[in-house]
């Protein structure tokens, strides 16, 4: 599928040896796109998908529940709320149950569209469920922060858009965690965008002063894994 990127992302590819496992993995990572799904996607209209409505699907709802259950009175959760919306905070505390709360919840999600707020303190009430510490709980809220630009950036794109996007992403992901070993969002350019050229130095400068930072046992291990995922189609 390397035919349908920018010319960038083949020399990006090239970097690695034929022959070598890196490469292996690669063809097996980008083996996932396939003729018979980009096919498929360029029969899809040449714009967007329609945005959809915020809305609490069963899974949210349930770890709201779980939260509002476990930690509903906690000073920081309270804190947060009022920071989101100082009067869905009063009703908050001023409310009889779960059931009262989670509707609270479900109106900033579902009528005043402040979902990215709520998505943050559903965050921190994981971090702190699992006993982080305050540095590590910023940096998990900040990185759901990013992944939520990244769905609205790519909700955004038209349908072939999206694809390219997606094994763009991939690629980008691949070498910067197996070869520079470094999170691949360093080398984003805006939200879900790779910036490739950065991905073109970071590699290189890799490959010529150290060994890649996935061993060869790690390689294996991800390729055995990626064959055994289902393939997009």
């Amino acid at each position: 599928m390397l035919s349908i990127l920018a010319p960038e992302y083949i020399e990006a590819y090239e970097l690695i040896p034929e022959g070598s496992l890196l490469r292996e993995y690669l063809d097996v990572s980008l083996g996932q796109f396939t003729e018979r799904g980009w096919e498929s996607i360029k029969a899809q209209p040449a714009e967007p998908y329609p945005a959809q409505a915020p809305k609490l699907d069963a899974g949210d709802e349930f770890e709201l529940r779980k939260m509002l259950t476990n930690a509903g009175d906690a000073e920081w959760l309270v804190q947060r709320l009022r920071s989101l919306d100082a009067e869905a905070a009063r009703e908050y505390e001023s409310a009889n149950d779960v059931t009262d709360r989670l509707a609270i919840f479900r109106r900033l999600v579902e009528v005043d569209g402040k979902e990215q707020g709520v998505v943050e303190i559903r965050a921190e009430w994981g971090g702190r469920s699992n006993g982080w510490d305050e540095e590590k709980i910023a940096a998990h809220i900040e990185l759901t922060r990013i992944w939520v630009e990244e769905d609205v950036a790519r909700s955004r794109m038209t349908p072939r858009q999206q694809y390219i996007n997606h094994v763009e992403y991939t690629l980008c992901g691949d070498l910067m965690s197996h070869v520079v070993g470094q999170d691949p969002r360093t080398a984003n350019s805006g939200p879900g965008q790779c910036d490739i050229a950065k991905v073109i130095a970071l590699t290189k400068e890799a490959l010529e002063t150290r060994e890649p930072a996935s061993s060869d046992e790690q390689l294996r291990e991800q390729i055995e894994f990626a064959r055994q995922t289902p393939r997009r189609q």
